[in-house]
């Protein structure tokens, strides 16, 4: 199993931690609400979906997928994760994505982890380029984006099917400052 350090939030309240098999149950009453996956390409049946994923989010292979999930402190209520996927060790880049409970939305804690997990794969893992893809309607997930400093780089014309229609996405990347 693979252990990474962790990025660190500038705040008490809420930690990053990578993701365990113990967060399946949680992530998937998030997944599960049609706030959270309206604007994404997530489509699940069951919390027993998301075991194949954080398998790989544990693997000890460099270009295996890795997941943080934010929980609050004290109390270790779940929040939401972010992580890196699609990464390519030989090319030093990763695409970043992640959820939080549409309860926490408007706090600033999405930008809060995207800045944090950003300047993490800048600094830990090197990488030379992080970037997201965004679902055309999500306006949301652009902003928090934006805010971080990432660039809009153009429109990905039926990138991903969702729930059986081609979609667009908006492509954002990131480089080192």
């Amino acid at each position: 199993m693979r252990i990474e350090q962790v990025p660190c939030l500038p705040t008490d309240t809420a930690v990053l931690r990578q993701m365990t098999e113990q967060d399946i149950e949680a992530w998937y009453q998030c997944l599960s609400d049609p706030r959270v996956t309206e604007h994404t390409s997530w489509s699940l049946a069951s919390a027993a979906d998301l075991s194949p994923l954080v398998a790989a989010y544990l693997s000890n292979d460099g270009a295996s997928p890795i997941r943080f999930v934010l929980r609050s402190q004290p109390g270790g209520e779940f929040m939401g994760t972010i992580g890196f996927h699609t990464i390519s060790p030989h090319h030093r880049t990763a695409e970043i994505a992640y959820e939080f409970s549409a309860g926490l939305w408007g706090q600033g804690w999405a930008s809060m982890c995207c800045r944090a997990l950003t300047e993490w794969g800048f600094s830990q893992r090197r990488y030379v380029r992080i970037q997201a893809t965004v679902l055309d309607s999500n306006v949301a997930s652009a902003r928090v984006l934006e805010r971080c400093g990432f660039v809009f780089e153009g429109m990905l014309r039926h990138y991903r099917i969702v729930r059986g229609e081609p979609r667009s996405y908006r492509l954002y990347a990131k480089t080192p400052d």
